[in-house]
């Protein structure tokens, strides 16, 4: 979570609306769902993309025909010290690292990779013998990719991975947060493992389809 780079939009005291100026991304933050639909109508752009952080308008935009909503996401924020000398150390991500990623982790597409690489947001994890896997982070901070080969689960690989993720994060004053499918029940159980803290409440997406 990056705020310096944020704008207020709106605010009162039922919530607050933000833009982050690097990413294009809005912030979200209200239990009122009129008011809600109000600033939304106001600031809306093509192709514009909040995050939505009360459950209450997740559930009330779903009628909304000029929104593309993506829901079922949990957050999950750090919010211990510094986990300290990590077990894996992290390099700059390489283009064989990219080609690897490409054919077995479809999540991301290979420009997104490219993309990531180039702006050093993209990591492979090495320990003392071999990389063991590969973490990376959104143009806004958030933790977005955490892939350990077939060969190398069930070692505790993904843990020390993410663990060393997030003292990098801190060491260069970025908050660590992740968006976590609630279906995912292995990504969930991970990230309490870990001692993230997982948010109460429902969070979606929403693009403005114009």
């Amino acid at each position: 979570m990056t705020c310096p780079q944020s704008c207020i939009l709106e605010e009162d005291d039922t919530g607050i609306l933000l833009s982050d100026r690097k990413t294009g991304i809005w912030i979200l933050d209200t239990e009122d769902t009129g008011q809600a639909a109000v600033w939304l109508e106001r600031h809306r752009q093509p192709g514009m993309n909040v995050l939505v952080l009360r459950d209450a308008c997740c559930s009330a935009f779903e009628d909304m025909t000029d929104w593309e909503i993506k829901r079922g996401f949990l957050q999950a924020v750090w919010t211990g010290d510094h986990p300290g000398i990590p077990a894996v150390h992290l390099e700059q991500a390489e283009l064989a690292d990219v080609q690897f990623l490409k054919e077995h982790c479809p999540l991301f597409s290979e420009q997104e990779l490219l993309n990531a690489m180039a702006e050093n947001r993209l990591y492979a994890g090495f320990d003392s013998r071999q990389c063991i896997g590969y973490c990376g982070i959104s143009q806004a901070g958030r933790m977005n990719l955490l892939f350990i080969p077939e060969c190398n689960r069930r070692q505790g690989h993904g843990l020390a991975l993410e663990a060393a993720l997030i003292g990098h994060l801190m060491d260069n004053g970025i908050i660590p947060y992740a968006h976590i499918p609630e279906s995912n029940l292995a990504a969930v159980s991970l990230q309490q493992k870990l001692g993230m803290v997982i948010c109460p409440e429902e969070i979606c997406w929403l693009k403005h389809a114009g």
